[in-house]
């Protein structure tokens, strides 16, 4: 089914359909672009959608952040979730990232040495206690999904998304696919354009 949205809806996702899982990529950014090339990915980072507007997100701290930061014209974004998730399921995932948003200052730093262990092809490598983004973002989805991972990039929980029947993609925004002011949100992304169709 064609699902077409502007930002200004996506800012507006009612409470009863969160949290929703969210990949982006700064298409503007140096270390973006590395990320993509080391993973074999579209997607540099991943963050929960936790109520409307705003996103969970690992940055050098783990913090809340206006979804607004990433429908700038900078970032592609793409929103993945199960429709079929229960209310139980729901409030596991958002009480995960709350007690995560709430834990102390220490525990919410980035892990930069398991983006090391990345890089170095032993991702087993990590501060105790810390975090890389994706790394948070697929700890949090197992609390209402089976998913395999531990170390995972955006890039790894993106293809098992794909992967999964039960997962949906709400929509994904790629300024780089849209003309004019009024930039949408597409969940069939733009199936007349291949260049866009990879990013869905």
């Amino acid at each position: 089914m064609d699902i077409t949205r502007t930002p200004a809806e996506l800012k507006t996702i009612g409470i009863r359909h969160l949290p929703m899982l969210v990949l982006t990529d700064n298409l503007y950014s140096w270390v973006a672009r590395r990320v993509r090339h080391h993973t074999h990915g579209e997607y540099s980072h991943a963050m929960w959608m936790h109520r409307p507007g705003f996103v969970a997100s690992q940055g050098l701290l783990y913090k809340e952040l206006p979804i607004d930061r990433y429908l700038e014209g900078k970032h592609r974004v793409k929103l993945w979730c199960n429709p079929a998730w229960k209310a139980e399921a729901r409030v596991r995932l958002f009480w995960a990232i709350e007690g995560r948003l709430a834990a102390p200052f220490r525990n919410r730093l980035y892990d930069g040495l398991g983006i090391l262990g990345q890089r170095i092809k032993r991702p087993w490598l990590n501060f105790p206690r810390l975090r890389y983004c994706s790394e948070s973002a697929a700890e949090i989805l197992q609390e209402a999904e089976d998913y395999p991972k531990n170390h995972p990039s955006p890039a790894d929980i993106n293809r098992w998304c794909k992967t999964q029947p039960q997962m949906q993609v709400f929509g994904v925004y790629d300024p780089d696919c849209n003309s004019g002011n009024d930039t949408r949100i597409t969940s069939t992304f733009f199936t007349s354009d291949r260049f866009c169709q990879r990013f869905a």
